[in-house]
């Protein structure tokens, strides 16, 4: 299982008792929905979320949108996978259609277990044409299925707005990718987990051409990473935290990775998970309560804050008892958008909006059946798209879906 699904995992569990306390394209079916929703300011209005794409589980009972990156208002890539099968979708009219995408051969096929997707976590596209991708799983990519080898996690790639995607490269001995960003259309930075049955050994990666990748030299003792945002193509800060004590690391780069420095956290915070940068200045983290240790007495998700370049980070807004954020994404320096689900009443799906910098948010609208959103991502501050799922059963782990749904507002 992979680290975000044991987060969730985790996060969940504690959540409930407190809440009882107190080359093949896949054949499965899909269906698009068309959205009637105006593009409106975030800021203004609360814009309600609807549903622009859904996809029935096929081959099995877990289906799971897992990575989205939008270049544009317009395009928009997407992955996920269940145990029998991987998927990339795309549009180029804004959500109102999506077209499945052809899988490279050795991703085609699922390689997950008990209910448990390694598929295609995460996408980056810094142009409308050119987006990469990345594996959860050590693919050998010569047969087409996982490998104990020394093979790794690997990038594959498009430069044609999704028609073809083709392997790029592996990083050796490197367990899985959790996150990419490509601040350019050659230049790219991913980090994870390095092989060795450790979950505190993470490691970054880049390419500057985009072909070719390594591994980049870090400070040393750097845990598992779950994040990195480059807002330029020398300007990165990358997050994750010890599984052994669910304390966080960040460290950040200000010359193209050749040189990387630990950040300095001014409030006590667990277990960090995703980063976004909307500037070389400012970027904004989550840090969650409870995987697998609360060792500085988090009793709430918080987004915490940078405004120095990731130097040094300070607390900056606590949420709900109920809200448990996934993802984050921020196109300005005041405008963030937080993915998650909330357990107010039952599993719901939530979307969540700052429009101050991080100071307060605000709840979107997000259809009932959504049981969570995994991923956001907003090309500009007033338009945003959203991956998730239905839950299976009420209380059911997030990412355990029998139908995923891609959101618009």
């Amino acid at each position: 299982m992979n680290k975000l699904s044991s987060w969730v995992l985790v996060i969940l569990a504690l959540t409930v008792a407190s809440c009882s306390s107190s080359t093949t394209n896949s054949t499965t079916s899909s269906s698009v929905v068309q959205s009637t929703s105006s593009t409106s300011v975030i800021a203004a209005t609360g814009s309600s979320f609807k549903i622009v794409y859904q996809r029935q589980a096929g081959g099995s009972t877990t289906d799971i949108f897992d990575g989205l990156s939008c270049a544009t208002t317009s395009s928009c890539q997407a992955s996920g996978g269940s145990i029998t099968t991987n998927f990339l979708l795309g549009t180029v009219s804004g959500g109102v259609s999506w077209t499945e995408e052809s899988v490279p051969p050795f991703l085609v096929k699922g390689v997950g277990s008990g209910g448990d997707n390694d598929g295609i976590p995460g996408i980056s596209c810094p142009s409308a044409l050119i987006c990469y991708a990345i594996t959860q799983r050590d693919y050998n990519v010569n047969v087409g299925n996982t490998s104990s080898s020394g093979l790794g996690g690997a990038v594959i790639a498009t430069k044609d707005g999704g028609t073809t995607w083709t392997w790029q490269s592996t990083i050796p001995y490197t367990n899985f990718y959790n996150y990419i960003s490509c601040p350019s259309t050659t230049v790219c930075y991913g980090v994870g987990e390095i092989s060795g049955g450790n979950d505190d050994n993470g490691f970054v990666a880049a390419t500057n051409n985009g072909v070719t990748w390594k591994k980049l030299k870090t400070p040393s003792n750097v845990p598992t990473l779950n994040g990195i945002s480059c807002p330029t193509t020398l300007v990165c800060v990358a997050t994750g935290f010890f599984m052994s004590s669910g304390s966080s690391q960040a460290i950040f780069t200000t010359d193209g990775g050749v040189t990387w420095q630990t950040s300095k956290f001014l409030d006590k915070i667990n277990s960090l998970q995703v980063v976004s940068c909307p500037s070389v200045l400012v970027c904004y983290a989550l840090a969650s309560p409870g995987a697998p240790s609360n060792a500085n007495n988090q009793s709430s998700f918080n987004l915490i804050k940078s405004t120095d370049g990731g130097a040094t980070f300070t607390s900056t807004y606590t949420f709900s008892s109920s809200e448990n954020p996934l993802s984050l994404d921020c196109p300005s320096i005041s405008v963030c958008a937080v993915g998650g689900f909330d357990t107010s009443s039952g599993t719901q799906g939530s979307i969540l909006i700052s429009t101050n910098g991080g100071k307060s948010f605000s709840q979107d609208s997000v259809p009932s059946q959504v049981g969570n959103i995994m991923r956001v991502s907003c090309p500009s501050p007033t338009k945003c798209f959203a991956i998730g799922g239905s839950n299976k059963t009420a209380n059911s782990a997030p990412g355990n879906f029998d139908k995923g749904y891609i959101l618009s507002n």
